[in-house]
């Protein structure tokens, strides 16, 4: 009777262990949580169901909507960059929303009718197009990483299964799909869209500026990309080829490596990422032809402005480099 009883109570551990390895028992939101808190726990118990086409379906709608807002505040910026410099006649504090009186930049004549902002009207193709292409990309990625994640299993002398890999690909991105749920809860509260990862640190690193194009474009490549979220979901591939595929260290870690040399190299290579130009700072310099110095009045140029001993205070050709006043 004893024996019984020990060999069911070994039937339903063995049963309750076969649903946990087959994710049967743990929901959708339970998954994410799991992957996101316990990714060990959840590699080594990774569910065989078909929630991993929800998380994926999930992701590319918080992608592509991400990106839509992203293209939409970069379309205001640029319409707001081209209103003429002149400042407002009215203050917007009054209350006025912004274009609500259309006015004439000569001040006179009939006031123009159209736009009230000077952006052009929301195109369905255009932000249709935006969003399949931001998803596009995520499923390429996914389709690399699965290619990547292919050497863990040749190396354990296995072959491939691109449809577990694609899996593993989908579930380390949960990350990528909380950014992208974090940026659309950010611009709805009326952020803008900013500089990515690391790369503001760029601008005042000495080393950086000397260095060639090709290899400040690679490191500003790495650096654009380097945000919490994304080192986030490359530990998560990295579990996942470590667990889920049962692969080495050393292998994991060289699918991981692969990974992030694609990611970063690709995108210089073909010319999709450039290192930005150094900003030049305030200092301007003034044509000035010779002799005409000489014909000016001598307060027409402030004194403190010109140092006419300092080297290279006036070239050659008469150009006369100002520096502007300190505070």
């Amino acid at each position: 009777m004893a024996t019984q009883t020990q060999t069911g109570h070994s039937i339903q551990s063995s049963g309750a262990y076969v649903m946990e390895r087959n994710g049967r028992s743990r929901s959708l939101i339970s998954q994410i949580t799991t992957v996101l808190l316990q990714p060990v726990y959840f590699f080594r118990t990774m569910p065989a169901s078909s929630q991993w086409v929800w998380i994926a379906f999930i992701i590319l709608a918080l992608v592509g909507s991400s990106a839509v807002r992203q293209s939409q505040l970069a379309d205001q910026s640029s319409s707001g960059d081209a209103v003429s410099e002149m400042p407002p006649m009215l203050d917007p504090s009054m209350g006025i929303p912004p274009g609500g009186i259309a006015m004439d930049p000569g001040f006179g004549g009939v006031p123009t009718t159209g736009d009230s902002t000077g952006a052009p009207a929301d195109d369905i193709s255009q932000t249709t197009m935006t969003a399949v292409i931001a998803a596009g990309t995520i499923v390429l990625i996914w389709l690399v990483q699965a290619v990547v994640l292919s050497e863990v299993s040749m190396l354990n002398g296995a072959m491939p299964r691109l449809g577990r890999n694609f899996q593993i690909a989908v579930w380390a991105s949960v990350p990528l799909g909380v950014m992208a749920a974090l940026q659309l809860l950010y611009y709805a509260a009326g952020g803008t869209g900013g500089v990515m990862g690391l790369s503001l640190l760029l601008e005042d690193w000495t080393w950086y500026q000397a260095q060639s194009d090709f290899t400040k474009a690679l490191i500003y490549s790495l650096a654009s990309r380097a945000t919490l979220f994304w080192l986030w979901s490359l530990l998560l591939l990295y579990l996942g080829a470590r667990h889920a595929l049962r692969g080495h260290v050393i292998s994991a870690f060289i699918a991981v490596a692969a990974w992030v040399i694609i990611v970063v190299l690709v995108p210089v290579l073909s010319g999709a990422i450039e290192a930005p130009l150094p900003d030049m700072g305030d200092s301007t310099e003034v044509e000035v032809m010779p002799g005409m110095d000489e014909m000016m009045p001598e307060g027409l140029l402030p004194p403190e402005t010109i140092d006419p001993g300092a080297e290279g205070a006036q070239s050659s050709s008469g150009a006369i480099r100002i520096s502007p006043r300190g505070p």
